[in-house]
């Protein structure tokens, strides 16, 4: 794996010749190289493509870099050997390498003193101040401060420079580079740590290679720097500067061979110019680089060692690790348990200081408790003092292992490349097309767009599953990533603008502010799914409800309930009822009465004799759905999976072989159809169309997502007329306006209505176990008052841990009685008393399970007796009804139940929720939370600074540093936090829109600007200098003040030419000639303060100048000047989509036409290149505006 961290300049370079290069142990070595030579570790050697363009000698791959040089690349960003070009020439622009570092200090005085000093030094002795030198100055001038700061008169020199330390701790400093640390698998480096020395000594440079191998990948698809105003372009560099500095083992003292190659920020663009390097597409690329090194050294440990992988799975949802076949599990276990020990001992210390100071601990006080628990649970406090030694330690503590010999024995066999090999030879003709469709199956499960990025990484995953002999690693790669983007990935980048000149325009065509990976796919099939479902809630049908029918059922609600439905639910009720439509969609936000609606919707369609069913994404759902409206209810699930095919025992879109019968007129009506997938959605709308019925969904687009790939439901709603409630009458019967008004608020990303809640006094914050603590404190109290309550936690730990208060609670209450008890899944234990959770939809059969019966995903159950066998007779909280749960189903689908989850909790209704909030929870989350509770929505706020247990020293000096954020802070960001997909189709209309976006063409504008008034001033300044005397060419060398001043007057729309003559006359006596004229210059353009022009003009043209971009940039100028004067009014339509729509990919424009010779077909989901076009059309025909009834 990869792991990635910035660093910072300043004096980090200091805690990387620390920590990176010595290995965190302190040193009595004067000199790096002494004491590599002391420990025995490797030095840092230099390492990458751009080396050459320092031009020196010593900075070439492979050679050892000293510390002068780390000081000068990553301390302040200039040349390594700067000290000795100062040496030889003080110029700057010997050893400048683009701009220097900047030295922040956020004005603090002390900072600002010593900054000045250091600038003061240089130029007085004509060198850079050494780390003594730092030292010094840092006494001396930061005395008077930290007298002034503490009062303490006489403290020592190191308390002061102690002090300055912390004073620089908080700023945070320009990022001087980028730290790759790559490390194996834990097995390979058990392997390494206790095999033979020359099969450790082969294992090394695998893992070398693979890092090299890496790095130049990163140089030729990642490497990218900016130029322009903005960094509008982003281009290729010359390739990195790096360093490799390799460790052996963990902090912990565990083996652990691991590479940090510390990255420069500083690169060359193609052109030579020194710039920054773009972090942004290194940090998207992180887990593909990271992917890309995993199967570099499986692939040369196999070709060179003979060594064999095998698949070790992780938790659900996770990749497996490819760990090498034979090393004992029992041997990675031992070698990677000092962390956890670790963990316990620093939240003892948080919540000490916690307790002490009423706060959480900042970011740097955080690591620096995490680095006293790691010495306090490390078994050998001292440094080892070189390999061998590590390596004898090592093997000692297996031998201490009571089966230690034995696994000694196990890796000695590994060694000698006495595994068989069990994964496949890779061939492009046997594996190639089955791995592209296996991998875009995986890829869009859980997304309906992606980028190559994540094909890149997918890629590289599943090839660990591989052996390479006559296809090598990287062609296999190109291989299956060839046949995924030529046959089942689709493009939704929209095109680029027509009149676009050449000039802002890269090599492909496209605009220079075009993004590595920023280009965006879907499939065919996801298409086609989407078509479906966009052409349906705008296809018409015959079924209906007629208006007496509703009137008569609005009158009979009224009588029966008491109340009638608002003009909200009414007008909803009549949209789902008459819209006759294939399908429609309605909006309830939280507790707007949706339901009410639903009622009326069902009674009205079972009146007119048709059958109405219903549909929720959970079991659990579809049971509450069914009693609320009165009819048949089930899940999704349980329809599409058949009609997909995906049942053995039944074909697949068959209407006879659905569970439940479907007859022309029936209405399916979805509930949370925002949690239903576009795959669902769309076999849902076949179904329909198959069937002759109609189909409902009603559901909130602003809620929980689906789990797999979403967001056409709301794409739906765009899409066609829908109805959306907005009258919320959950919070106290609907008389709580106020939080009603707040949880709308939340729903839709504004961070005021936060406040309501913090006014309320319903929003704390703390440590994780405090909250926990205090959220359980409050629920048990209103369970103990009558309230009906619910505890809803970020992750399903927390949720461990709140049953785990809770059961002992009841415990100690006399609620539980634990003199019988049962272990459910994942080690809970249960007593009488106890509720639990069924987790799995399960149908129990006596001549299998002993028992008959059905249980649901989330069915809450109170233990009523343990039986022998381990089954329970259980009692149904809601319903009453007891059963029997077989012993089998208590111990893998079963846990203690009472916190929940947020996805949990969706759809819950209680009088009172308290909800732990965190860093991972969305906005879609907190609404759902903050929503549950009629009277109280209680949030408790995990106020904690995260905490990087793997980061080195370097990656927080001169970082700054943070505090734990405040409660309302937490929840602010989790409004903030939009993840809900989007759909393809509105992805697409999303690019257009990026496309044509008025910022986008300013910004292209204005980088224009700068491209031609360069030219011109390249062009002619030159020759109006040389008409100037001689005897005043020295003093104006290149004239810099009357560049400007030209730039100035091009802005203003004046040729500057025509000023040149006045602005140089009668001045032969001045003391500055270049200054005086560019201020001439700016008097008669726009004063000597420079443009202010809002729109600066074109400079006028002439015979060198680019014809089509001048023509660009006046007509352009007109229209952003249009614009700016009479802003555009908001459109209430948008043109039909049409391949002549500006944007729209021209290769969609013959589909367009195959679309309209075959409208009204409906094709199966495409399984390939065959079906790609028939897609596309799809996606023009269907793609979707955002306002209410829009088609483009």
């Amino acid at each position: 794996m990869m792991s990635l961290r910035a660093v910072h300049a300043g004096t980090g370079y200091q805690y990387l010749l620390r920590s990176v290069a010595t290995n965190d142990a302190p040193s009595q070595a004067d000199t790096l190289a002494g004491y590599y030579q002391a420990k025995g570790t490797p030095p840092g050697r230099w390492i990458g493509r751009g080396l050459t363009g320092f031009n020196s000698e010593s900075v070439v791959a492979g050679r050892v870099i000293d510390e002068a040089q780390m000081a000068a690349l990553y301390g302040e960003g200039i040349h390594p050997d700067a000290d000795e070009m100062i040496a030889a020439n003080p110029d700057k622009r010997d050893y400048l390498i683009g701009r220097q570092f900047a030295i922040y200090t956020n004005d603090i005085p002390v900072l600002n003193a010593l900054r000045d000093a250091e600038k003061r030094f240089k130029h007085l002795h004509g060198h850079r101040p050494t780390d003594a030198d730092r030292s010094e100055m840092a006494q001396k001038i930061g005395r008077k401060f930290y007298e002034d700061a503490t009062g303490y008169t006489h403290a020592p020199g190191a308390d002061v420079t102690a002090w300055v330390n912390q004073q620089k701790n908080q700023v945070r400093q320009a990022v001087a580079g980028y730290d790759f640390t790559f490390s194996p698998t834990k097995s390979i480096s058990v392997l390494w740590a206790l095999a033979d020395e020359d099969t450790a000594n082969a294992i090394a440079r695998c893992h070398h290679d693979a890092v090299a191998d890496t790095l130049r990948w990163v140089e030729d698809n990642v490497a990218r720097t900016r130029r322009g105003a903005g960094g509008i372009e982003q281009v290729a560099t010359r390739g990195l500067n790096a360093a490799e500095f390799t460790h052996f083992d963990t902090r912990t003292g565990d083996p652990d061979l691991h590479s940090h190659v510390l990255i420069s920020n500083k690169v060359q663009a193609e052109d030579g110019s020194w710039k920054a390097l773009d972090g942004q597409p290194i940090f998207a690329h992180h887990q593909t680089i990271s992917a890309r090194y995993d199967v570099a050294i499986q692939d040369l440990l196999a070709e060179r060692l003979g060594l064999e992988f095998v698949a070790s799975p992780r938790e659900a949802g996770k990749a497996p690790v490819w760990e090498v076949a034979g090393v004992p599990q029992e041997l990675i276990t031992l070698f990677s348990k000092r962390r956890t020990l670790a963990r316990p001992v620093y939240e003892r210390m948080v919540a000490e200081y916690t307790d002490r100071y009423g706060t959480a601990p900042s970011k740097l006080v955080a690591k620096e408790m995490w680095q006293a628990a790691i010495l306090e649970t490390r078994d050998a406090k001292k440094p080892a003092e070189s390999l061998a030694d590590l390596r004898a330690q090592w093997a000692e503590e297996v031998t201490k292992h009571h089966r230690g010999d034995e696994l000694l024995d196990a890796v000695d066999a590994v060694a000698q490349g006495s595994a068989k090999a069990q994964r496949p030879l890779f061939s492009v003709d046997d594996h190639a097309a089955e791995l592209a469709e296996r991998i875009v199956s995986q890829v869009t499960d859980g997304r309906p767009v992606f980028r190559r990025s994540h094909i890149d990484t997918a890629i590289s995953t599943a090839l660990k599953g591989f052996r390479f002999g006559a296809v090598d690693r990287s062609a296999a790669h190109s291989a299956v990533m060839d046949s995924i983007f030529d046959r089942w990935a689709i493009d939704l980048s929209a095109d680029e603008l027509e009149t676009l000149p050449a000039a802002l325009r890269a090599d492909d065509g496209r605009g220079i502010d075009h993004r590595l990976n920023s280009e965006q796919f879907t499939t065919a099939a996801i298409l086609e799914a989407e078509a479906r479902a966009l052409d349906a809630v705008e296809e018409p049908t015959a079924i209906f409800a007629s208006t007496e029918a509703i009137d008569r059922a609005l009158a009979e609600h009224t009588r029966t309930e008491g109340f009638s439905l608002n003009s909200g639910q009414e007008e909803l009720a009549r949209h789902l009822l008459t819209c006759g439509t294939l399908a429609a969609t309605g909006v309830g936000p939280a507790g707007t009465g949706k339901t009410t609606s639903m009622k009326i919707v069902a009674e009205v369609w079972r009146d007119s004799g048709r059958n109405l069913i219903g549909l929720a994404p959970s079991a659990a759902a579809a049971r509450v759905l069914s009693d609320d409206i009165g009819s048949q209810a089930t899940t999704i699930d349980s329809l599409t999976h058949t009609w997909l095919g995906n049942n053995p025992n039944r074909p697949g879109r068959d209407p006879s072989a659905l569970p439940v019968e479907i007859k022309p007129g029936d209405m399916l009506l979805v509930d949370e159809a925002g949690m239903a997938s576009t795959k669902n959605i769309a076999a849902l709308i076949e179904i329909a169309h198959h069937t002759g019925a109609v189909v409902r969904f009603i559901g909130d687009p602003m809620q929980l997502d689906a789990v797999d790939g979403g967001g056409l439901f709301n794409a739906m709603c765009r899409r066609a007329r829908t109805v959306e409630l907005s009258e919320v009458m959950r919070f106290a019967k609907g008389r709580d306006t106020e939080q009603a008004a707040a949880s709308l608020a939340i729903r839709n990303g504004d961070t005021s209505g936060v406040a309501l809640y913090d006014e309320r006094g319903w929003i704390t914050g703390g440590r994780r176990e405090t909250m926990i603590v205090n959220a359980v404190d409050a629920y048990l109290a209103d369970i103990d008052a009558g309230r009906n309550a619910l505890i809803i936690a970020p992750t399903n730990h927390d949720v461990d841990t709140i049953n785990e208060i809770i059961r002992a609670h009841r415990i100690d209450s006399g609620a539980v009685d634990t003199t019988r008890e049962v272990t459910l899944a994942r080690g809970d234990v249960a007593g009488l008393g106890d509720t639990i959770i069924c987790r799995t939809n399960t149908v129990f059969r006596p001549h299998t399970d002993g028992v008959a019966g059905r249980v649901i995903n989330g069915d809450i159950m109170t233990i009523e007796d343990i039986r022998d066998d381990g089954s329970l007779v259980v009692r149904h909280t809601k319903s009453g009804d007891r059963q029997i749960l077989p012993a089998s189903y208590v111990s893998s689908s079963t846990h203690l139940g009472y916190g929940a989850t947020v996805h949990r909790s969706q759809g819950a209704t209680v009088d009172v929720t308290h909800a732990i909030i965190d860093d991972s929870v969305d906005r879609a989350g907190l609404y759902v939370a903050t929503t549950r509770g009629k009277h109280e929505n209680r949030i408790y706020s995990v106020c904690e600074t995260p905490l990087d247990e793997d980061a080195e020293d370097s990656h927080y000096h001169l970082a700054g540093n943070t505090g734990a954020p405040a409660p309302t802070d937490v929840v602010a960001a989790a409004v903030a936090r939009d993840r809900r997909q989007l759909a393809a189709s509105d992805t697409l209309l999303d690019n257009i829109d990026e496309i044509h976006s008025p910022d986008r063409l300013r910004a292209l504008w204005l980088h224009g600007i700068d491209i031609a008034t360069n030219r011109f001033i390249d062009d002619h300044l030159p020759e109006a200098l040389d008409q100037l005397p001689q005897a005043w060419a020295k003093d104006i060398g290149e004239g810099p003040a009357i560049r400007a001043a030209w730039r100035d007057a091009l802005a203003a729309g004046i040729d500057p030419r025509t000023l040149m003559e006045a602005a140089t006359t009668a001045i032969d006596d001045a003391a500055d000639f270049d200054r005086l004229i560019a201020f001439r210059i700016r008097h008669v353009t726009n004063g000597d303060k420079g443009s202010s022009t809002p729109l600066p003009f074109p400079p006028p043209p002439t015979s060198g100048s680019d014809r089509q971009l001048d023509e660009w940039l006046r007509a352009t100028r007109s229209t952003l000047a249009n614009a700016e004067e009479k802003p555009a009014e908001p459109v209430a339509t948008t043109p039909p989509l049409a391949a002549s729509m500006p944007g729209m990919p021209a290769a969609f424009a013959d589909a367009m036409a195959h679309m309209a010779a075959h409208a009204g077909a409906r094709p199966a989901a495409p399984t390939g290149q065959a079906d790609v076009d028939d897609a596309e059309s799809q996606l023009h025909r269907n793609s979707v505006n955002r306002d209410e009834g829009r088609e483009l």
